[in-house]
């Protein structure tokens, strides 16, 4: 269980972006609500998202600030 407060697993999160083409946390918390109650998720739930996208071939940035590119 990745959010206990919306009851989302992992497999909700991965499936979102497989097979609705969710590419950030915004998508995922329209998709399946996760991260839309205490918070607490939301750094493990953009690590999913990034690394499910990166396994899908996808380029992700991996930047520590999206300002800079290091």
């Amino acid at each position: 269980m990745i959010c206990a407060c919306e009851n989302v697993s992992k497999g909700d999160i991965v499936n979102a972006v497989k097979d609705k083409g969710a590419s950030s946390v915004d998508h995922i918390k329209r998709f399946t609500k996760a991260c839309t109650g205490c918070g607490g998720c939301t750094a493990m739930v953009n690590d999913i998202v990034k690394y499910t996208l990166e396994s899908l071939g996808h380029k992700v940035k991996k930047s520590l600030c999206e300002h800079f590119d290091y």
